[in-house]
Order: C-alpha cells, then structure tokens, then sequence
C-alpha cells in the first residue's frame, strides 16, 4: 500500500515513515498540508495519516481544499483530545484517527482495520 504522511514535526514524521515502510508499505511524506495536496494531486494514495494542527494550513483545511480521490483513506492524527475536533475531522471525511503519542502496534492495528475495509 502506499501512504501519504502529513505532519509539521520533522522527527515524528520520519519515525512514522519507518514505522509505516516496517510494516510492508511505502510512504511519501510533507510537512503541511499545501505539501500533501501537491503530492495527492500528482500521486495515488491508498491511505492518508494527516496532523489536525499545524502552522499556516491545518488538517482540516487539507481535508476541504485537497482533491481527495474517494479511494484515499484519511486518518486523522491529532494530540488534541477534543470531540469537537474529531467530529470536525469526521464531518469532512477522515474514516478514523489517532491519538498521539501513538506506537507502532496501534498504527498497525489501524491499518489491518482500515485495509480490509476496502
């Protein structure tokens, strides 16, 4: 499978990469939101991990404005544990979320749910 990483904090986002190419799969990565749409624009993406907060354009503007194809799984990424954030996130179309700091075993456990959701 092939993923898009979507998160400001530089190190979290390589460690996420590693995790997620670990597991079998390949992963591009951006560091905002304008970056994750550029490269959806371009790209095929079965899943997309994006962060709810980050300076300049948020997850949920990436949620609104990015030409999301309906094959794309978007799972939300937040430390931010707030029902209205996540029902924000929900309402615009992200199919499930995590909550961070998250670990490897929980990212693979979303990934088997959400895969066989195809």
């Amino acid at each position: 499978m092939k993923f898009l990483l979507i998160d400001d904090d530089a190190p979290f986002l390589k460690s996420l990469q590693l995790i997620v190419e670990s597991l079998g799969h390949s992963a591009d990565c951006a560091a905002t939101a304008d970056e994750g749409a550029a490269l959806l624009s371009t790209h095929p993406y079965d899943i997309s991990l994006v962060d709810y907060a980050m300076p300049g354009k948020s997850g949920l503007w990436f949620m609104k404005y990015a030409d999301i194809p309906a094959s794309t799984k978007v799972l939300l990424m937040t430390g931010e544990v707030d029902r209205t954030v996540i029902k924000e996130m929900f309402d615009v179309g992200v199919c499930g979320y995590l909550i961070k700091p998250f670990n490897a075993d929980e990212l693979a456990h979303h990934i088997d749910f959400h895969t066989q959701q195809a």
